[in-house]
């Protein structure tokens, strides 16, 4: 699997990166800050009040745009991912693999629900493209996961792979989308090194799902909770048989002959 990754060279010929959050910050701050102001300008016909609302807007913009950058580029980084490019909202990653584009196709789907709180909402395979929709958390409002597989070359196909926020309107996703891209790149390089494809050796049943090598329990733990569940409970102590006796029979309550005396 023929995969691009940033090397340091690629880190060192773009001066940019580890100064991107802040230079982000600053031109959020310019643009947000002038637009303020103008429109203050407009309503107060006045120049000092403009500047004051353009400075205050302007810094709380440059900030937060600055601040969300970085937690991308942390994030991301601490993935042991070298961040080549800003942690845009609109991510893209094209991989060049080995398998025929129908049988990648087949895994994409598995791929793509590796992913947390993630629904599939398209799965064309006449056009290879599958469609997901991974739900709001804390750092976005959700995103719109798309994976495209195309033929290249005989038995050589080429997967894009795109993320973008659900509500396009959005700016800042600390990082999320491009965490996306990543990991069903990494899912996608996993699956295709561990073939879904059972043992020869393993029977046929109803329970070799079980010993899938890529079944994501623990079969040894599993194993054993199995026959934990399936041992027989302990056999309870059998109590002797209730026998019932008539008032005649029982030796308590048995009527004895009143002696006579002799007279």
């Amino acid at each position: 699997m023929n995969v691009l990754v940033p090397t340091k060279d690629m880190m060192d010929a773009n001066p940019g990166i580890g100064t991107r959050y802040w230079r982000i910050g600053v031109s959020y701050a310019a643009v947000t800050g002038v637009a303020f102001g103008l429109v203050t300008w407009i309503i107060a016909s006045d120049p000092v009040p403009a500047a004051a609302m353009g400075t205050l807007f302007g810094l709380l913009a440059g900030g937060c745009a600055g601040a969300a950058t970085w937690l991308g580029e942390r994030r991301i980084r601490e993935g042991g991912y070298p961040v080549d490019r800003s942690p845009s909202v609109r991510q893209e990653l094209d991989v060049t693999v080995d398998p025929a584009p129908g049988e990648l196709f087949e895994v994409c789907p598995d791929v793509l629900e590796s992913l947390d709180d993630v629904a599939v909402e398209t799965r064309n395979i006449g056009q290879l493209k599958l469609v997901g929709q991974i739900g709001p958390s804390w750092r976005s409002f959700g995103e719109h996961v798309q994976i495209i597989v195309r033929e290249i070359a005989p038995s050589r196909s080429r997967v894009w792979i795109l993320s973008r926020p659900t509500l396009r309107p959005a700016v800042i996703d600390c990082g999320k989308n491009l965490e996306n891209a990543i990991s069903i790149r990494d899912a996608l390089q996993t699956s295709l090194e561990c073939p879904a494809k059972p043992s020869a050796a393993v029977p046929a049943g109803p329970d070799s799902a079980l010993r899938h090598p890529q079944f994501k329990y623990d079969r040894a733990r599993l194993r054993q909770a199995t026959l934990t569940v399936a041992s027989p409970a302990p056999r309870a102590k059998r109590l002797p048989p209730l026998i019932v006796r008539s008032p005649d029979e029982h030796p308590a309550r048995r009527v004895q002959p009143f002696p006579v005396r002799p007279t």
